[in-house]
């Protein structure tokens, strides 16, 4: 069996109970040409996906390395001359100016944790090892504790809680959903400018609806779905892109994990800014004890 590359196979016939006839031969060699044609196509569909997995590793690993150098970079070299301008300078320094550089080391360190716990999450994330529990999560109670997380990491940042009355249970893990609701936030404070970030929950038919919504320029439609790929990273409004574009492909795998889905629209109110969407069916609740 003879294919373009070379040899794919051989068969051996069994005659002992006569030769083939003519049309049973050509017959024969029919099959075979295709067989062959069928495992050329093979052969050559998985070569092509082995060129495709590993121009993404190299386009991964390219952003990868990218990511980590200006990400580690540039809080390093903040955390540094600030350590020795301290050094250096002393009691020679203004009280104002010894806080202003200890703020910016504990900014900066801040900085450097949410990076590197970002890339422990994508690889948890890539390698399938998110394990999420299956307890029963109240909806509020997560919002609020991310909320303040979020306050406490970045002071001033303003956040407006819309809570419906009454909100069901959802089966997941608080945890999880509290870093999704986190990275969502802090994804709206860098895009969203100086407007407040809202975070809305709702029940619409047999989901819980989580919305986190900024008032920023928008995402063009052609990028509302790339928004949740690995390393993709929106231009603020001044031109430079923050952050590590880990943020939302986090969330995206932790939801996922919760068996949840996220999607995101813009623009979202009055022709500006973004709504990302978190949507969590409703289960059976639980019976309250009497």
């Amino acid at each position: 069996m003879l294919a373009p590359h070379g040899i794919v196979g051989v068969l051996g016939i069994d005659v002992s109970g006569g030769a083939l006839d003519t049309a049973a031969e050509h017959t024969l060699l029919a099959i075979l040409d295709q067989a062959v044609v069928a495992i050329d196509r093979s052969r050559l569909s998985r070569e092509s996906l082995e060129k495709n997995a590993a121009l993404e590793g190299g386009r991964f690993r390219s952003a990868l390395l990218a990511s980590v150098s200006h990400d580690l970079k540039t809080p390093l070299a903040t955390i540094t001359g600030a350590v020795t301008s301290l050094r250096q300078l002393g009691e020679r320094m203004s009280a104002k100016s010894r806080d202003d550089l200890l703020i910016s080391i504990e900014e900066e360190s801040g900085r450097l944790t949410r990076f590197l716990a970002n890339l422990l999450d994508m690889t948890r994330i890539d390698s399938k090892t998110v394990e999420a529990r299956r307890d029963w999560v109240d909806v509020a109670d997560v919002v609020r504790s991310a909320v303040d997380q979020a306050r406490k990491t970045f002071p001033g940042l303003s956040v407006d809680i819309k809570l419906a009355d009454t909100l069901p249970l959802i089966r997941g893990d608080s945890v999880l959903l509290g870093q999704v609701l986190f990275n969502l936030i802090d994804n709206a404070r860098k895009f969203g400018g100086p407007e407040p970030v809202t975070i809305y929950a709702r029940v619409e038919k047999d989901a819980v609806m989580i919305s986190v919504v900024d008032l920023g320029k928008g995402i063009a439609g052609k990028d509302l779905e790339r928004i949740f790929e690995k390393f993709f990273r929106r231009a603020r409004s001044d031109g430079r892109a923050p952050g590590t574009g880990l943020g939302l492909a986090i969330a995206k795998g932790f939801v996922e994990a919760l068996g949840g889905s996220i999607r995101a629209e813009s623009p979202a109110v009055k022709r500006r800014g973004t709504r990302l969407v978190l949507r969590f069916p409703i289960e059976p609740q639980p019976e309250q004890p009497k």
